[in-house]
């Protein structure tokens, strides 16, 4: 599976939790009670899955130097 296939797997994810905390306001806002520990498992998730391992992929894979050896992985099979 292509790196970038990955990553846009993931962002799928991450939408998907966009998604729920944007209906957790929105049922909050009509009244209705949300446990608050869907917040802190929410926020939980963004800090270890978002910025801890998703964006370090993106900025290894997309974003690295073209020196760096994850930088472009397919121009080693095109000099090999």
């Amino acid at each position: 599976m292509e790196a970038t296939h990955i990553l846009k797997e993931e962002h799928e994810v991450i939408e998907r939790v966009i998604a729920a905390l944007e209906s957790a306001v929105q049922k909050l806002q009509a009244g209705q009670d949300v446990p608050p520990t869907f917040f802190l498992e929410t926020a939980q998730f963004v800090r270890g899955f978002a910025d801890g391992c998703h964006h370090k992929k993106e900025e290894d894979v997309l974003f690295s130097p073209p020196w760096s050896p994850t930088a472009w992985p397919w121009r080693a099979a095109l000099s090999g």
